[in-house]
């Protein structure tokens, strides 16, 4: 049970959080009645869920571009070790002086040497075990992507409500309570 509220409530405790962060913008603009309330509030709202969204997929595309740029400087050391001696060579003392206490030049020329075989069996392991993760992952992200955007939107709703008439629904709360509890 507690599960299934705490998902049903979680976008209303985010946007009071974030309507208490505007609070200070929403003053401005109760102060400077050049705006009305519920416009200013609206476009804050907006830019803030718009810069959020902008930040994620900014965040997306770094990292989608990182791990490509990753996996080309591996492909590219891989073809430098098998190609060129004195890079591996240079590789193989760079690696053994990172490791202390333990000598692994003779098991790097070894593996060098059998660099394509090992690649070939370690990305095919890696791709046994993908595979049947996969699918369960998939799976997961599609359940999970429209209860999120679901909950994102009630949240950004939710704000912009808050927002409007935080002192009604602050006074409505303290109504619930004994007059003796409700100044702590």
């Amino acid at each position: 049970i507690f599960n299934y509220l705490w998902s049903a409530i979680l976008p209303f405790i985010i946007a009071y959080i974030l309507a208490e962060c505007f609070r200070p913008i929403v003053r401005y603009s109760e102060r400077n009645r050049r705006f009305p309330k519920r416009l200013f509030v609206l476009a804050v709202v907006v830019i803030a869920a718009g810069s959020l969204a902008g930040l994620i997929f900014a965040i997306t595309r770094q990292l989608i571009r990182e791990v490509a740029e990753l996996s080309e400087v591996i492909k590219n050391t891989i073809t430098l070790m098998q190609a060129d001696e004195q890079y591996a060579r240079d590789m193989i003392e760079l690696i053994n002086s990172l490791v202390p206490f333990v000598d692994l030049t003779e098991r790097l020329w070894a593996m060098r040497s059998n660099l394509n075989q090992e690649l070939l069996g370690l990305i095919g392991s890696v791709a046994e075990s993908v595979s049947g993760n996969l699918i369960s992952f998939v799976g997961n992200v599609a359940s999970f992507l429209p209860n999120a955007v679901f909950s994102a939107v009630v949240a950004i709703i939710s704000t912009y409500y808050i927002a409007v008439d935080r002192v009604r629904i602050n006074c409505f709360f303290l109504s619930l309570f004994p007059k003796k509890v409700r100044p702590q």
